[in-house]
């Protein structure tokens, strides 16, 4: 495949696709196991005396699970795409506001973070298109035709979108619980540099594609 043939605009959507998908099978079977001994000691525990051994786990599994040092897959599915938020608040604010909103589906699927790792990555969708755009368009070489021509529109909202995405992700790292280790807000500050810097390559490949058509237009 030829460099000129390869677009980004439409290799980040499924990309991001794959990398949610990647991460939510990786984690759906081990909830399930999971929640089954959960359920299952429920039941010794109503029927029988506590044996130590299973309070001993439990009290290891709890203990694992506080002192995470790095977001669990389902949270990464999401962070990875975090302007979808803007999505999630929209739904919320008619709805469930201020809390946010999901379905109440069986386990797991009814989990907010599984559901986050869901809908995220469709809802952002369109953002990673117009990322890859702007990628396309800053790597093209100095020369007409111009593909993908990045419009001024798309380059003044990606522009907006990656300077809210960089004051969003370091306003929640400085404001996450600081005695949470697991907390993912205090993770989200990655993702949302990485959109503050699909902002800014949009706008410098719209900058770059303009001094062209003028240089061009005056020769």
């Amino acid at each position: 495949m030829s460099r000129s043939s390869f677009r980004l605009a439409w290799a980040l959507p499924l990309l991001a696709l794959f990398i949610a998908a990647l991460l939510v099978s990786s984690v759906v079977p081990g909830m399930i196991r999971v929640h089954e001994r959960t359920a299952n000691r429920t039941t010794t525990i109503n029927t029988s005396p506590i044996d130590p051994a299973v309070i001993e786990e439990m009290i290891r599994e709890s203990k694992s699970e506080t002192h995470r040092p790095l977001p669990n897959p389902l949270q990464i599915s999401a962070l990875l795409n975090a302007p979808a938020m803007l999505v999630e608040i929209a739904i919320d604010l008619p709805t469930t506001w201020p809390d946010s909103w999901y379905p109440k589906l069986p386990f797991p699927f009814g989990d907010l973070w599984f559901w986050r790792a869901v809908s995220w990555p469709i809802y952002a969708l369109p953002l990673w298109w117009l990322a890859g755009r702007g990628v396309d368009g800053l790597s093209q070489p100095d020369t007409f035709p111009i593909s993908p021509r990045i419009r001024l529109g798309e380059a003044i909202f990606m522009g907006i979108l990656g300077a809210l995405s960089g004051v969003v992700g370091i306003g929640l790292f400085f404001t996450a619980e600081s005695d949470s280790p697991n907390d993912p807000l205090k993770w989200i500050v990655v993702p949302c540099l990485l959109w503050f810097s699909f902002g800014l390559i949009s706008g410098i490949a719209w900058l770059r594609q303009r001094r062209l058509r003028m240089r061009l237009s005056q020769s």
